[in-house]
């Protein structure tokens, strides 16, 4: 090589020359036309050796057949469909590979792993690269995308047809199906291209339909007819009509957002189930049947691990269900309802268990009970009350009414937080959401049902959304025993500091633990009384640490997590007005702010504050405060919003 490579250098050196002593007005076009195709081919073959000289080029092809099949499996773990790039195929990754020079290009094209991904963009088609793509894949299994989206251009039809046919012939290939829905035009072209080439899915390991931004609502005609033998993935997002028996033998299932209407017959979802003994992972989200055709009737799924109910007829679907004790309950939905007449005070009304999606007496719901990480998330705003129409004893919880307007406070605590805490299917809960509307009264009736939460021997994380700082520390005191790691509270400034008519409230409903310890024994920062309530959580930190006289203390807490939002609900982007109204964030007295939150984390325990309305959060981990809106000294225009940079500043370098 080294030999070579000085023999072209001489070669160069005498073209050089030559060049050199060359009359210009005695020379012809013919000569200097050879004298520049030897320089050309004298320079490719420097170059040549040159990237021979790279380390990558001394891989075998072996290896850079590796390298090439990791980018193209790193392609298919983003979604096409969320792109807005000019092409799919311009993008693809083994494409970009071939193109880089000729030993590439010669090692990806007699690689037909390489070439089994393709994308399809209805918008633009190109059939000379899906047939590119079908060729150069040879046999291997497709892993196809399709977006189906309205044509741009009249003349479209054809290209359709040349670009569905291939596609459709090629069936038997095809192992993974990704098809997102996004205009019937382009779907009905699709079906027609498979029914017309009597396209058959043999080989179909999995088949995922979704829309997108809820264009396609439904596709009420048969999609695929014959049979999927080889089917375990479906993920199906918009509802498709589908013959009886296409479905079985299934390992994965996920049904979301269908609407109502749309969803098909408990009976014909059990008889998929039924078909699916091997099913280990269920997933049903704003799904599922919502009326029962087929009572009595129980499937068993002995293999299932994971199961997901939300927004759908729990009680229902788990009724029909045998499950073992190995699965893991991930997340569930557990909801009820609140007779109105109980609120508005026009009878005595009857309760209904705000559990009533799970039997009482866990009817073959092992799992359930064995579960550890079961999701749980309450919002008694919502889901603790049915309301009536306008000028029918219309009640919002978010009203704050005087006592006399709930007339039964007591039995609507009870039924809500007890339920959960006391339920048979529940005692392995690890996870609480709270989430209640920011009526006082209320509040301070079910502090006492949030102590007996926290009770549950598995409790882990506790989040709560709507209640005051100090009901949430009293209710959870020092319990001793307690596992509680992880806490999170969203919080509203103004409703934070507590009017005298909700103090008098909570010392008539509950006895709050004294938490007026500090372990450290330094003295207390001062801070105004719209913040002291982050003295009162230096002190609860601290009193955990100390062991009560005859118990053992209470786990340390891990992580504390405080939201604060604006006083009042505001949209994603606020308007000047909104912030206008905001408490002032020059007015935040940062550096006490911080003091106490590193004297937290000092005590064991991380903190993080985010105010993001505000444009401010800090992390006691990192001793960093992070603004990413400033604030002039100016009372009059300190809410006005900069859209300039962020500005980061470390929390440390702040002299007191």
């Amino acid at each position: 090589m080294v030999k070579d490579s000085t023999l072209l250098l001489h070669t160069l050196s005498d073209v050089r020359q030559r060049v050199n002593e060359l009359n210009i007005e005695d020379c012809d076009d013919d000569q200097i036309r050879a004298l520049l195709h030897e320089a050309q081919g004298l320079m490719m073959s420097l170059c040549a050796i040159a990237n021979h000289r790279v380390p990558i080029a001394q891989f075998p092809n072996e290896i850079l057949l590796l390298l090439f099949a990791h980018c193209v499996d790193a392609e298919m773990t983003a979604p096409t469909y969320f792109s807005s790039s000019s092409s799919q195929f311009q993008r693809k990754a083994v494409s970009a590979i071939s193109g880089v020079c000729r030993r590439w290009r010669d090692v990806s094209l007699h690689a037909s792993d390489l070439w089994r991904n393709i994308h399809v963009d209805r918008r633009r088609l190109h059939p000379d690269c899906i047939s590119a793509h079908l060729i150069r894949s040879a046999q291997t299994p497709l892993h196809l995308d399709l977006m189906l989206k309205l044509p741009k251009v009249s003349h479209a039809a054809r290209q359709t047809d040349d670009a569905y046919g291939p596609l459709a012939q090629a069936s038997g290939r095809v192992e993974e199906l990704f098809i997102e829905m996004i205009h019937e035009t382009a779907v009905n072209e699709w079906r027609h291209a498979v029914l017309a080439h009597d396209a058959q899915f043999p080989a179909l390991r999995s088949l995922t339909l979704i829309p997108r931004r809820d264009y396609m609502p439904a596709v009420f005609e048969p999609f695929f007819e014959g049979d999927l033998p080889a089917l375990q993935h479906l993920t199906m997002h918009i509802y498709v009509a589908w013959p009886p028996g296409l479905f079985r033998g299934l390992t994965t299932l996920e049904l979301a957002a269908h609407a109502p209407l749309l969803r098909p017959s408990l009976s014909a979802l059990l008889d998929v189930l039924a078909a699916s003994p091997d099913l280990t992972h269920m997933h049903i989200v704003d799904h599922g049947p919502t009326v029962d055709d087929c009572q009595g009737r129980r499937i068993e799924l002995p293999q299932l691990a994971t199961l997901d109910l939300l927004d759908c007829h729990t009680r229902l679907m788990l009724e029909h269900l045998v499950l073992p004790t190995k699965t893991q309950i991930r997340s569930i939905d557990i909801q009820g309802r609140v007779d109105r007449a109980l609120l508005t005070g026009r009878g005595p009304g009857q309760m209904t268990n705000v559990l009533g999606d799970l039997p009482t007496d866990g009817g073959g719901l092992g799992p359930l009970i064995a579960a550890k990480y079961v999701t749980v998330e309450v919002n008694v705003g919502v889901l603790g009350v049915e309301v009536g129409a306008p000028g029918e004893g219309h009640v919002s919880m978010g009203e704050t009414r005087a006592a006399a307007g709930w007339p039964d406070l007591a039995s609507l605590a009870a039924y809500t937080l007890r339920n959960i805490v006391r339920h048979p299917l529940l005692q392995h809960l690890r996870t609480l959401v709270l989430s209640i509307a920011s009526t006082s009264l209320i509040s301070a009736l079910l502090v006492v049902r949030i102590r007996e939460a926290l009770a549950m021997p598995q409790l882990r994380s506790f989040t709560t959304s709507g209640l005051p700082s100090s009901f949430v520390l009293d209710a959870i005191g020092r319990r001793a025993g307690s596992r509680l790691r992880y806490l999170t509270m969203k919080l509203r400034l103004p409703e934070d500091v507590e009017t005298q008519e909700v103090n008098a409230t909570r010392d008539e409903t509950l006895e709050a633990d004294n938490v007026d310890v500090v372990a450290d024994g330094n003295p207390e920062i001062s801070l105004p009384p719209r913040w002291q309530w982050l003295s009162k959580l230096q002190r609860f930190v601290a009193a955990r640490l100390v062991a009560e006289e005859g118990h053992k203390k209470p786990h340390r807490l891990h992580l504390v997590t405080l939201e604060v939002v604006p006083p009042r609900a505001v949209s994603t982007h606020p308007t000047s007005l909104e912030i206008e109204s905001w408490p002032p964030m020059h007015l935040w007295p940062l550096v006490e702010i911080e003091g106490v939150l590193r004297a937290i984390h000092a005590l064991g325990t991380r903190v993080v504050l985010s105010a993001e309305a505000y444009g401010y959060s800090f992390d006691s981990k990192r001793d960093v405060a992070r603004i990413t809106r400033e604030t002039s000294a100016n009372p009059e225009s300190s809410s006005v919003p900069m859209d300039e940079q962020a500005t980061t500043y470390a929390a440390s370098s702040i002299t007191e």
